[in-house]
Protein backbone atom coordinates (compact mmCIF):
# COMPACT_ATOMS: atom_id res chain seq x y z
CA UNK A 1 0.00 0.00 0.00
CA UNK A 2 1.34 3.57 -0.58
CA UNK A 3 1.74 6.21 1.78
CA UNK A 4 -1.59 7.05 3.22
CA UNK A 5 0.04 10.97 4.17
CA UNK A 6 0.13 11.15 0.37
CA UNK A 7 -2.94 9.53 -0.51
CA UNK A 8 -4.97 11.58 1.78
CA UNK A 9 -2.81 14.85 0.41
CA UNK A 10 -3.68 13.97 -3.52
CA UNK A 11 -7.55 13.20 -2.45
CA UNK A 12 -8.01 16.32 -0.73
CA UNK A 13 -8.05 18.42 -3.65
CA UNK A 14 -10.24 16.17 -5.62
CA UNK A 15 -12.78 16.55 -2.70
CA UNK A 16 -12.78 20.28 -2.00
CA UNK A 17 -12.82 20.36 -6.17
CA UNK A 18 -16.37 18.80 -5.92
CA UNK A 19 -18.14 21.66 -3.35
CA UNK A 20 -20.86 23.88 -5.27
CA UNK A 21 -19.26 27.18 -6.02
CA UNK A 22 -15.36 26.05 -5.49
CA UNK A 23 -13.71 27.24 -8.96
CA UNK A 24 -9.96 25.96 -8.21
CA UNK A 25 -8.06 23.90 -6.27
CA UNK A 26 -4.57 24.22 -6.38
CA UNK A 27 -2.34 22.17 -3.75
CA UNK A 28 1.02 23.60 -2.97
CA UNK A 29 0.87 26.74 -4.29
CA UNK A 30 1.23 30.77 -2.96
CA UNK A 31 -2.01 31.96 -4.07
CA UNK A 32 -4.94 31.52 -6.66
CA UNK A 33 -5.42 34.41 -9.20
CA UNK A 34 -8.64 36.71 -8.21
CA UNK A 35 -10.68 35.83 -11.58
CA UNK A 36 -10.38 32.03 -10.50
CA UNK A 37 -11.79 32.26 -7.36
CA UNK A 38 -13.60 31.14 -5.20
CA UNK A 39 -10.62 29.23 -4.41
CA UNK A 40 -8.68 27.25 -2.57
CA UNK A 41 -5.04 26.23 -1.69
CA UNK A 42 -4.57 22.95 -0.30
CA UNK A 43 -0.66 23.02 1.33
CA UNK A 44 0.65 20.08 2.54
CA UNK A 45 1.13 21.25 6.31
CA UNK A 46 2.34 19.33 9.14
CA UNK A 47 2.20 15.91 10.28
CA UNK A 48 3.96 14.61 13.77
CA UNK A 49 3.85 11.12 15.76
CA UNK A 50 0.79 10.54 17.73
CA UNK A 51 1.57 7.11 19.20
CA UNK A 52 2.70 3.44 18.77
CA UNK A 53 1.18 0.13 19.75
CA UNK A 54 2.44 -1.13 23.12
CA UNK A 55 5.74 -2.86 22.71
CA UNK A 56 6.44 -1.31 19.32
CA UNK A 57 10.32 -1.03 19.67
CA UNK A 58 11.22 0.04 16.31
CA UNK A 59 8.92 2.54 14.70
CA UNK A 60 7.23 0.10 12.07
CA UNK A 61 3.84 0.83 13.54
CA UNK A 62 2.62 4.21 14.31
CA UNK A 63 -0.48 6.53 14.30
CA UNK A 64 0.43 10.05 12.58
CA UNK A 65 -1.29 13.33 12.74
CA UNK A 66 -1.41 15.11 9.20
CA UNK A 67 -2.56 18.50 9.32
CA UNK A 68 -2.32 20.17 5.66
CA UNK A 69 -3.18 23.68 5.08
CA UNK A 70 -6.45 24.58 3.54
CA UNK A 71 -6.61 28.27 2.60
CA UNK A 72 -10.23 29.35 1.58
CA UNK A 73 -9.81 32.69 -0.72
CA UNK A 74 -12.42 34.97 -1.98
CA UNK A 75 -12.61 38.25 -4.82
CA UNK A 76 -11.31 41.13 -2.64
CA UNK A 77 -14.71 43.26 -4.12
CA UNK A 78 -17.00 40.93 -1.79
CA UNK A 79 -17.12 44.09 0.81
CA UNK A 80 -18.79 42.74 3.46
CA UNK A 81 -19.80 39.78 2.25
CA UNK A 82 -16.92 38.24 2.69
CA UNK A 83 -17.49 36.76 6.08
CA UNK A 84 -20.84 35.17 5.00
CA UNK A 85 -19.00 33.55 1.75
CA UNK A 86 -16.23 32.13 3.78
CA UNK A 87 -18.71 30.26 6.32
CA UNK A 88 -20.29 29.16 3.17
CA UNK A 89 -17.24 27.62 2.10
CA UNK A 90 -15.96 26.19 5.46
CA UNK A 91 -19.18 24.88 6.19
CA UNK A 92 -19.50 23.26 2.62
CA UNK A 93 -15.77 21.86 2.49
CA UNK A 94 -15.85 20.09 6.08
CA UNK A 95 -19.13 18.85 5.22
CA UNK A 96 -17.27 17.07 2.09
CA UNK A 97 -13.72 16.41 3.54
CA UNK A 98 -15.66 14.84 6.85
CA UNK A 99 -18.34 12.64 4.52
CA UNK A 100 -15.56 11.45 1.80
CA UNK A 101 -15.63 7.56 2.26
CA UNK A 102 -12.43 7.02 0.62
CA UNK A 103 -10.82 9.80 3.07
CA UNK A 104 -11.92 7.82 5.96
CA UNK A 105 -10.73 4.38 4.32
CA UNK A 106 -7.39 6.35 3.89
CA UNK A 107 -7.66 6.92 8.26
CA UNK A 108 -9.27 3.55 8.54
CA UNK A 109 -10.99 1.97 11.85
CA UNK A 110 -7.97 3.20 14.39
CA UNK A 111 -7.44 6.66 12.64
CA UNK A 112 -10.25 9.35 12.33
CA UNK A 113 -10.78 12.64 10.63
CA UNK A 114 -11.64 15.67 12.68
CA UNK A 115 -12.25 19.61 12.41
CA UNK A 116 -9.51 21.39 14.67
CA UNK A 117 -10.23 24.59 13.81
CA UNK A 118 -10.05 27.51 11.66
CA UNK A 119 -9.54 31.52 11.88
CA UNK A 120 -9.96 34.19 9.47
CA UNK A 121 -6.65 36.13 8.14
CA UNK A 122 -6.58 39.76 8.66
CA UNK A 123 -6.75 41.39 4.89
CA UNK A 124 -3.11 42.61 3.81
CA UNK A 125 -3.41 46.34 3.16
CA UNK A 126 -2.59 45.88 -0.58
CA UNK A 127 -4.91 43.31 -1.04
CA UNK A 128 -8.02 43.64 1.32
CA UNK A 129 -8.87 40.33 0.97
CA UNK A 130 -9.82 37.90 3.74
CA UNK A 131 -8.70 34.46 3.68
CA UNK A 132 -9.66 31.82 6.01
CA UNK A 133 -7.40 28.98 7.05
CA UNK A 134 -9.21 26.07 7.85
CA UNK A 135 -7.71 23.41 9.96
CA UNK A 136 -8.96 19.71 9.63
CA UNK A 137 -6.56 16.58 11.23
CA UNK A 138 -6.08 13.00 9.66
CA UNK A 139 -5.10 10.40 12.20
CA UNK A 140 -3.56 7.51 10.74
CA UNK A 141 -1.92 4.47 10.93
CA UNK A 142 2.01 4.57 9.56
CA UNK A 143 3.62 1.30 8.84
CA UNK A 144 7.17 1.47 7.53
CA UNK A 145 6.43 -1.47 5.16
CA UNK A 146 4.02 0.82 3.20
CA UNK A 147 7.35 2.77 1.95
CA UNK A 148 9.00 0.14 0.33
Amino acid sequence: MADPGELILARLPIVIAGVQGIMTVERNVSDIPVTSRPGVIVNDGAFEFLDAPRGEQLSRVQRIELSPQILILVRAETGAAAGTLLRLFLNRIVYAVLSDTILRGYVGTVGGIRLEGGAVEPPAPESKEPRLDLSIVFTYTFKLGDLA
